[in-house]
C-alpha cells in the first residue's frame, strides 16, 4: 500500500512537470493575398502632396545636399513648380501604365484606370503583360487614351530640353534605371521603370532674386524660396530661368510607392541615357521588344504630354 501511493504521487509530480500540449494549428488559408493588390487597396494610406509642400520638402533636400557638399553657407534662391498627383501602386510590370494613369488627372482625364489602358495597349499589340519597352508606343497611347497633344523627346541638349517642357507646363513620362529607393541608378536598363515628372525645384545665384520676388510667390518658411502657382507667370522670364539654372531638382511619381521622389535631374538623365539592354533574368518572348530594343525604345527618350488645345 505505501509503494503504491508512492508511485501515484511521483507520477502527478512528473505530469505536472510536463510542459502544456501545443495549441491546434490555425485554420488553412485557401489562398494568399497578393501584396501588390492590398497596397492598391489601402488608399487612405497614400500620401498626396500639395504643390506648396513639394517645393518645401525639395528646399530641404537640396539644402541637406549642399550641407554633405560642404557648402551650407552658400546663399541661392529657389522656384519651385508642381502638380498635386494621386498615388497608384502598380500590379505587375505596369509602371508605364500606372504612369499615364496618375498624368491623366492632371490633363483634365478623371476616369483613366491603368486597366483600361492595359486594355488598349494589349489591342495595339504594343504589351503582353503591361511592360513598355517603347517611347513610341507610350506616347500613341497617351494620344488615344487620354486624347491629349503627346510626343517623344530625344534628349538631345537634355538638361535644357527637360527644364523647357517643365517651365512650360508639360507632363513628363521618363524611363530610367530604378534603385531599391526608387530614385535612379544605372543598372544598364535592368531595372528599367517608367515615372511621371511633375514639377521641379530650380537653385539659382542671388543675382536672380528679383525676378523671382516680381513674378512669383515667397515661401511663409523658408527664406529666399518661391513657388510659382500658375505656369503661365513662367512666361516672360523663361530664358532666364534655363540659364540662370545653377541645379535642378525634379518630383517623381513612380508606380512603386506612395511617395514622391525628389530626384537630381542629372542623376535621372544619366540613368535614362544607360538604358542598353533588357535584364539577363527576363525570359526570350516574355515582353514585346521593339526593333532595336531598349535602346532604341528608351534610351535618351521621354514623352511629353499636354492639354489638346
Amino acid at each position: 500500500m505505501f509503494i503504491k501511493v508512492i508511485y501515484q504521487e511521483t507520477k502527478m509530480n512528473m505530469s505536472a512537470m510536463l510542459p502544456p500540449p501545443p495549441p491546434p494549428p490555425p485554420p488553412q488559408v485557401s489562398s494568399v493575398p497578393d501584396l501588390d493588390e492590398l497596397r492598391a487597396n489601402t488608399l487612405d494610406n497614400f500620401e498626396v502632396v500639395t504643390p506648396i509642400e513639394m517645393g518645401k520638402e525639395g528646399y530641404k533636400v537640396y539644402k541637406e545636399f549642399l550641407e554633405r557638399q560642404g557648402r551650407g553657407r552658400e546663399e541661392n534662391c529657389y522656384l519651385s513648380f508642381g502638380y498635386t498627383v494621386n498615388p497608384i501602386i502598380q500590379k505587375g510590370p505596369q509602371c508605364g501604365m500606372v504612369a499615364l494613369a496618375m498624368a491623366a488627372p492632371l490633363l483634365g482625364k478623371q476616369d483613366i484606370s491603368p486597366d483600361k489602358i492595359y486594355s488598349v495597349a494589349q489591342s495595339k499589340n504594343f504589351t503582353k503583360q503591361g511592360e513598355l519597352f517603347s517611347a513610341d508606343y507610350l506616347s500613341r497611347l497617351s494620344h488615344q487614351v487620354l486624347n491629349c497633344h503627346s510626343e517623344v523627346v530625344e534628349m538631345v541638349n537634355g538638361k535644357k530640353t527637360i527644364l523647357q517642357h517643365l517651365l512650360r507646363g508639360s507632363i513628363l513620362l521618363v524611363p530610367y534605371d530604378a534603385d531599391k529607393n526608387h530614385g535612379p541608378c544605372k543598372k544598364r536598363g535592368h531595372k528599367a521603370h517608367w515615372a511621371l515628372l511633375s514639377g521641379f525645384l530650380i537653385m539659382m545665384d542671388m543675382t536672380h532674386l528679383k525676378t523671382l520676388k516680381t513674378h512669383f510667390k515667397a515661401d511663409d518658411t523658408h527664406r529666399h524660396l518661391y513657388h510659382c502657382v500658375d505656369v503661365n507667370s513662367i512666361s516672360p522670364c523663361e530664358t532666364e530661368l534655363i540659364s540662370s539654372a545653377r541645379g535642378i531638382l525634379v518630383y517623381g511619381h513612380q508606380g512603386k510607392s506612395k511617395y514622391t521622389g525628389y530626384w537630381f535631374l542629372n542623376e535621372l538623365l544619366d540613368s535614362n541615357a544607360n538604358l542598353r539592354e533588357v535584364g539577363p533574368e527576363r525570359e526570350p518572348g516574355e515582353y514585346i521588344i521593339p526593333s532595336g530594343g531598349i535602346i532604341s525604345g528608351l534610351c535618351g527618350k521621354i514623352v511629353g504630354l499636354t492639354k489638346s488645345q
